[in-house]
């Protein structure tokens, strides 16, 4: 293999690397906010509804397992993400959403210990919201359910501390 064909692949697996979380091989944050942009554009072109849904699993040290059993259940088109250490994203056609929140229910009673209920957000996109609000209201929706404090307005990840 010649060196300048060395670069090339090397660049390849830079840019495919620097777009999935390096535990899971899911969407990272940057990549997940770049494809929703591109979905949301393409939504308004066709009027196709897209539905997101949040997730903040209850688990160990297991994201690579959590992950696994996520990409059993969405369809092929959905875009899965992992965009924090414990926060999920599905984003979604609006006729597959339903089905896909019933299946993360099931998967929720029958590993009680990956998701409780209250961990599920699930939101029509308005797609004149950009991506980034989108997460940061919907998270910040979770973490008050599931009792903790709310982001600092603008942040995504899971709030640092639990009201008590």
């Amino acid at each position: 293999m010649s060196r300048e064909d060395e670069i090339i692949r090397l660049k390849s697996m830079l840019a495919r690397y620097s777009g999935e979380d390096p535990e899971t091989g899911l969407r990272n944050l940057r990549l997940f906010l770049s494809d929703c942009s591109r979905e949301f554009a393409r939504s308004q072109r066709t009027g196709e509804k897209l539905r997101i849904i949040a997730l903040r699993p209850i688990f160990s040290n297991d994201a690579r397992d959590f992950a696994e059993k996520l990409k059993k259940i969405v369809s092929a088109e959905a875009l899965l993400g992992r965009i924090g250490a414990s926060s999920f994203v599905i984003l979604l056609p609006e006729e597959n959403a339903e089905d896909t929140f019933s299946l993360l229910e099931d998967l929720a009673e029958k590993n009680p210990f990956f998701v409780r209920s209250r961990s599920l957000a699930s939101s029509e996109i308005d797609p004149s919201e950009s991506p980034r609000e989108l997460l940061a209201t919907l998270f910040g929706e979770l973490d008050e359910a599931c009792g903790f404090l709310s982001p600092a307005p603008g942040a995504i990840g899971p709030a640092s501390t639990k009201d008590n």
